[in-house]
């Protein structure tokens, strides 16, 4: 049984899995959005949120805009 464990913690670090608890690695790089607006509505931009929720907010009734589907 010990030897299964051994032989699959060997296969994994040959195999280049991450080094568990490893402190050399180096956050991440910020990504430059430059000047773009961006929706913060998945993870890909948002690293962590501190005492901040995400929250869509429920559409509010106005006036029709468009209409599809009828010609003029």
């Amino acid at each position: 049984m010990q030897n299964a464990f051994f032989a699959s913690i060997t296969i994994a670090l040959a195999c280049g899995a991450p080094q568990l608890g490893s402190a050399a690695e180096s956050p991440p790089e910020p990504i430059d959005i430059g000047s773009r607006l961006e929706l913060f509505v998945d993870d890909f931009v948002i690293d962590k949120l501190q005492d901040a929720r995400q929250r869509l907010h429920h559409p509010t009734p106005r006036e029709v805009a468009t209409e599809a589907g009828r010609s003029r």
